[in-house]
């Protein structure tokens, strides 16, 4: 288990307090310095935004894995969960932007989508480094984190 239980609550009224002082990419950018800087299984944490069937990178931190900022959903982990509407945990081998983690040091990927009304606006991606996998409680949690930025994917 990644995220402990009593870790939730403070963490996620922290998330709140980023999202109530910042808006759009400043609040993405942050959202992930924090989640970075609270969990420390965490090696790199961005927010994608879709617009139609490509994706683009709205903010993130830590150890840059994707170089690409933006591109083409298709074939990715991102498509996958754009088009499920459920989280995807992925450990290793694989390859390609999105898919599960292929970059040195990366042990495993959480993407989780934002959703706003029924569609699905963006994800939010979680690496770890740790031998010790990303899980369903970091799945749950980042899901809270994605509801909490799911109102900010719609502001210019």
């Amino acid at each position: 288990m990644t995220v402990h239980p009593r870790q939730v609550t403070p963490s996620l009224l922290q998330v709140d307090n980023v999202l109530g002082r910042l808006t759009g990419a400043e609040a993405s950018a942050e959202v992930c310095r924090f989640l970075l800087g609270e969990f420390r299984e965490y090696r790199w944490a961005g927010v994608y935004r879709f617009d139609g069937p490509r994706f683009r990178l709205d903010g993130f931190d830590g150890v840059p894995t994707d170089p690409l900022m933006e591109g083409p959903t298709e074939g990715t982990q991102l498509e996958r969960v754009r088009t499920t509407g459920r989280p995807e945990i992925a450990a290793p081998p694989a390859s390609g932007v999105g898919a599960a983690p292929n970059s040195v040091g990366v042990q495993s990927r959480v993407t989780v989508p934002i959703q706003i009304g029924s569609a699905i606006d963006g994800a939010i991606v979680v690496e770890s480094a740790s031998f010790h996998p990303l899980d369903d409680s970091d799945a749950r949690f980042l899901g809270q984190v994605a509801q909490r930025l799911a109102p900010g994917l719609t502001r210019p």
